[in-house]
């Protein structure tokens, strides 16, 4: 493939077409390969919020389950 004619038609692309590049270009990828490309990006990024009632209601159940046997 010749990544120069590639990288020059990205250039003139909309955002949403390079989004949907970026997220095909992902899914390709194994983890190791992942986390060479976008490792450092992801570092970067803010903490997800955090529901908090959602979230101890998820510990709830997972407790509840391990309890009666489930893992």
């Amino acid at each position: 493939m010749d990544d120069t004619r590639l990288f020059a038609w990205f250039q003139h692309q909309e955002p949403a077409v390079l989004i949907e590049a970026l997220q095909h270009a992902y899914r390709a990828m194994t983890t190791k390969q992942r986390q060479a490309v976008f490792g450092a990006l992801l570092q970067q990024l803010p903490p997800a919020p955090v529901d908090g009632e959602q979230l101890q209601s998820e510990i709830h159940t997972f407790y509840q389950a391990s309890v009666h046997g489930a893992y």
